[in-house]
């Protein structure tokens, strides 16, 4: 049982990681800019990305930037 216990508290960071990941993997072979540009060509989609990028660069500013770098600190930069 301690095992599923273990796994239910990552899942957010694991989560957020294979986002990304598989984020990273389809850029490699799509260029997603242009198809959010040419094909999605639309004021409200582009209102919407505008609001997300701006929307997380506010909560990774507010809220995760300064644990992140202090975890960054603690495993990295050991002296």
């Amino acid at each position: 049982m301690s095992y599923l216990n273990k796994n239910k508290k990552s899942g957010l960071i694991k989560t957020a990681f294979i986002v990304i990941v598989a984020v990273v993997a389809v850029s490699f072979f799509v260029d997603i800019k242009s198809i959010v540009d040419s094909k999605l060509d639309t004021k409200r989609l582009k209102s919407n990305i505008q609001y997300m990028k701006t929307f997380s660069v506010s909560v990774w500013k507010g809220y995760i930037s300064a644990s992140a770098h202090n975890a960054w600190d603690k495993v990295f930069n050991r002296k």
